[in-house]
């Protein structure tokens, strides 16, 4: 997902944290609807929200759907008929917010602007559809920055755009992780040591330059893309196996998808147990009726948490740790941390 960041008079680009079907992807399946919702939007006099974003059900499991709300199971019915756009879908309040739980929940999946998306427009990706990519940046060109002009010229500057971004922040990333496996904790963050590789030297003396000194190893459908240019950044080489392509689906499909809910159970005092849950605590005269809230609030929490990683067939486990001390000859609770962890096979889409 590629969004709009301001960082005082300064607009930035952020990838992600939400996964989006690319434009150009989804344009292949629904190319009527793509391509008159674009249109339509790139005459308007002004940039919208909800420009170039669409929702689609992924998934109708009915073990999830028991757990939704009135508003959640209204919105998904909406969408039933078919996958719409947003800024006719989202004008309402409750359905906005009836849309971000469904999502969570991984029932419904949002389409947008990707880095997919750039890689169309730029020639270095060509198996979807490059003017529905095309038009989807020519959308994202037109917001505003802070001065209230829009932040780029042309969907092609926007497409250079968020590939740099990527590529600058996966060498960053990258970078981080070898300097914390390394114990190397520089002065500098890890943007400004690899902006530095490109800065001639502050004096006659000090030359400067920070990389890795093992190969890149890339993985995934879109190693070759993006890789090779996050390597040279890293002033190594890259390896791309020959199944790279499928090595993500194949560590998804036979992984595990875990997700885990922790609460905390005290005792002050004699005869009073004290749960540590939510925002509030609430208490409780033994320990087993607080033990039995602690597990029955934590239970559909952690299942919860493991559907919105994308987990099916999910099994709850609960673990107790229990620390006890002898006070004055009177055995009291000092803390009980109680964990479930919630566990299941990828939940695949069709």
């Amino acid at each position: 997902d590629v969004q709009l960041i301001q960082r005082g008079m300064e607009a930035e680009l952020k990838l992600g944290p939400r996964r989006v079907i690319p434009l150009s992807l989804f344009a292949i399946d629904h190319p009527d609807l793509v391509h008159d919702t674009l249109g339509r939007q790139l005459n308007q006099p002004r940039p919208g929200e909800y420009d170039g974003r669409f929702a689609a059900v992924v998934g109708r499991q009915s073990a999830h759907l028991a757990a939704l709300s009135g508003n959640e199971l209204e919105v998904l019915e909406r969408l039933s008929n078919g996958p719409q756009a947003l800024d006719r879908f989202a004008e309402q309040r409750t359905a906005k917010s009836g849309l971000e739980r469904l999502v969570g929940r991984g029932l419904v999946m949002l389409s947008g602007l990707t880095p997919s998306d750039g890689a169309h427009i730029t020639g270095k990706h060509h198996a979807w559809d490059p003017d529905a990519a095309r038009k989807g940046a020519a959308l994202f060109a037109r917001k505003k920055n802070a001065t209230g002009k829009p932040i780029a010229a042309d969907a092609e500057t926007i497409a250079q755009w968020i590939i740099e971004t990527l590529v600058r922040t996966s060498a960053e990333t990258l970078l981080r992780a070898s300097m914390t496996e390394d114990n190397f904790m520089p002065s500098g963050s890890a943007g400004e040591l690899l902006a530095a590789n490109n800065q001639p030297p502050q004096s006659r003396f000090v030359a400067f330059q920070i990389g890795l000194n093992v190969p890149l190893v890339g993985l995934g459908a879109s190693a070759e893309t993006y890789y090779p240019d996050v390597a040279e950044r890293l002033r190594t080489s890259v390896l791309i196996p020959e199944y790279a392509a499928v090595a993500n689906a194949l560590g998804a499909v036979v992984g595990y998808v875990r997700a885990s809910a922790e609460a905390t159970i005290t005792q002050p005092e004699p005869g009073c147990f004290r749960v540590f849950l939510s925002d509030y605590p609430k208490t409780f005269p033994t320990f087993e009726k607080a033990l039995a809230y602690v597990e029955s609030n934590l239970r559909p929490l952690a299942q919860e948490r493991a559907i919105t990683a994308g987990a099916g067939d999910i099994d709850v486990r609960i673990n107790r740790n229990d620390n006890v001390a002898n006070v004055e000859g009177q055995e009291m609770l000092v803390e009980s941390v109680v964990r479930a962890t919630a566990s299941g096979r990828p939940r695949m889409a069709t």
